[in-house]
């Protein structure tokens, strides 16, 4: 028994270490690739989608619930933004469907008008997130 709680806490220990690697990893990527700017809310509103169906398709609520077939509906909050990229220099608008906690709670409280602050792509630019 103690054979197998040891090896249970090395497994444990395992998956924090790769789960720092990649925290770790992904925010260098992002230093290195984006570039943080100031956004303009255009507007904010209520995207959903179903449960198999990946994030990007997010569509209208009403349309997404009469095509759920009985699977499960998940709501999540749009953020439309007018931003200047780094890439090209130029204004561009796009889309933010912020995940998370922290990004989420954010983006509850945006309201049009507001600044909000976005990463945006260094070499493309229509690529963003939320910072």
């Amino acid at each position: 028994m103690r054979a197998f709680l040891a090896g249970q806490r090395v497994v444990r220990l395992l998956f924090v270490i790769l789960a720092l690697g990649y925290w770790g990893f992904s925010s260098i990527k992002d230093a290195l690739t984006y570039t943080t700017v100031l956004a303009q809310v255009e507007r904010v509103e209520e995207v959903c989608r179903r449960a198999d169906v990946p994030i990007q398709e997010s569509t209208n609520c009403a349309t997404a619930v009469a095509n759920s077939n009985g699977k499960r509906v998940l709501r999540h909050r749009a953020v439309h933004v007018r931003y200047k990229s780094p890439a090209d220099g130029q204004e561009h608008s796009g889309v933010i469907i912020p995940i998370g906690s922290k990004i989420a709670a954010q983006a509850a409280s945006l309201r049009p008008g507001d600044r909000w602050k976005i990463l945006a792509h260094d070499d493309k630019p229509h690529d963003i997130k939320a910072e």
